[in-house]
């Protein structure tokens, strides 16, 4: 009987480990891929938690000010971090204008985002691409498809909310 209860415990404990090492390591691959995808001068807090990954921006119209630029944020960073991140189920964006642009008027603009949702938009797997382990082909097929300016417009006007500062 206390063999059984010694294994059981340690069965139990080894399964605490691995969800704590799946959810540092998706933690990892998502602040990694937000440091390959933005400059630290326009990122003001990033957080990864039980599957759910927030980024919050700086004010930087300079940098944000045309609304393609805010567009590609949302539409294409966006499908990167599913695609990078196996355990993302969620993820919330937020971007401030403080002037009005082209596109885009002064106020805060965010999206809330599951995979399910991203992957019927782009009628794509981002989990299969994932067990590919190998970016590059997925990456130019997805470019090629959906990284244009339409395209691009059409996922923001779909997911993006906006509200006054």
């Amino acid at each position: 009987m206390k063999k059984i209860m010694a294994i059981t415990i340690i069965i139990v404990f080894w399964g605490l480990v691995s969800i704590c090492a799946a959810a540092n390591e998706g933690q990892d691959n998502f602040n990694k891929t937000i440091k390959r995808s933005f400059s630290s001068s326009i990122i003001k807090s990033r957080e990864f938690n039980n599957g759910t990954g927030i980024i919050f921006f700086k004010v930087k119209d300079d940098y944000l000010g045309t609304g393609d630029k805010i567009n590609k944020i949302f539409a294409i960073t966006s499908a990167r971090l599913f695609t990078r991140v196996p355990n993302l189920s969620i993820l919330k964006i937020a971007i401030p204008l403080s002037k009005d642009t082209r596109v885009y008027k002064r106020g805060i603009y965010t999206m809330v985002i599951t995979r399910q949702m991203i992957e019927q938009f782009y009628k794509m797997k981002f989990s299969k691409r994932l067990q590919d382990n190998n970016y590059k082909p997925w990456r130019q097929e997805f470019i090629q498809k959906y990284d244009s300016k339409r395209v691009r417009a059409i996922f923001a006007v779909i997911f993006v909310k906006y509200s006054k500062k």
